[in-house]
């Protein structure tokens, strides 16, 4: 788990997105720990941040979640078929 408090104004969920998918090796070279991985405050602070506009954030973080929630609902859906398949198969070979 990691708290950000950023000194600008950032749309919490475009941060979110981008520090766990932009910033996640180099926060990662610099934690420590073996079974409980530690980031110092200092490691953190010291992180660049390339971040667009407000505006372009909220429409960034809208457009990740849209994406994120299709990709569910695939998954489901291929979950859906993949149990269908089953089933036919089970029918199929145990009826011949």
């Amino acid at each position: 788990m990691l708290v950000l408090t950023p000194k600008q104004y950032f749309d919490s969920l475009f941060l979110s997105y981008y520090v766990s998918n932009c910033k996640k090796k180099e926060i990662a070279k610099k934690a420590c720990g073996i079974s409980i991985i530690h980031s110092h405050r200092n490691d953190i602070e010291k992180l660049l941040v390339n971040y667009p506009t407000f505006d372009e954030q909220k429409d960034i973080a809208h457009f990740i979640s849209l994406i994120s929630r299709r990709e569910g609902i695939i998954k489901s859906k291929i979950e859906a078929l993949k149990k269908y398949k089953r089933g036919l198969q089970q029918f199929i070979f145990e009826n011949k």
